[in-house]
């Protein structure tokens, strides 16, 4: 059972899952002593026999900083390829104050944003594209930007009024240029 929790989290499983399955935390230790899990955090194991993938680091930091956590900003955009960025750290948004000890490349950001503002891909939960570009206005270079819009568009990630929509707000932002 722990297995096929794990297919479907990046190879992750809590003991909230476990307890939630009725698998006793006992047993997770249990499993992590003998090697059928590894520890990643407090109350957080890995199956190995899972196959990793690409948006394992995103998964994780999700899962690390808690329940109502979400990518944000660049991460968003690094985690759909869709702008030539590369933060150091991935940044996740929660609503709730955090104070647990975080790896260095995970930054936690105390934010709440309404429903309409997030959304789950691939399993893992986000701010919506819209919403990551918004985001990154103040921070990403222009032209990287209009790229990502374009990449999103092309994806499906963005309508055609969305597009529209972010490269006019770009354009309000930074000096007129609409493209």
């Amino acid at each position: 059972m722990l297995h096929e929790i794990a297919l479907g989290e990046y190879g992750l499983v809590s003991t909230r899952d476990a307890a939630d399955e009725g698998i006793p935390v006992v047993e997770l230790r249990k499993l992590a002593a003998r090697g059928g899990l590894e520890r990643v955090a407090y109350g957080l194991y890995r199956d190995p026999a899972v196959p990793p993938s690409e948006l394992d680091q995103y998964a994780l930091a999700v899962r690390l900083v808690g329940d109502d956590a979400y990518l944000m900003g660049e991460s968003v955009l690094t985690r759909h390829n869709l702008a030539l960025v590369n933060p150091s750290r991935i940044t996740v948004g929660t609503p709730h104050r955090t104070s647990k000890a975080l790896p260095p490349v995970v930054h936690a950001v105390r934010r709440n944003l309404p429903d309409e503002l997030l959304t789950v891909e691939d399993g893992i939960a986000q701010t919506t594209v819209a919403q990551a570009v918004i985001d990154c206005m103040d921070t990403v270079m222009s032209d990287r930007l209009r790229d990502a819009i374009s990449a999103a568009g092309r994806l499906g990630l963005l309508s055609r009024l969305e597009q529209d929509a972010l490269r006019a707000r770009l354009a309000r932002r930074h000096g007129g240029r609409h493209g």
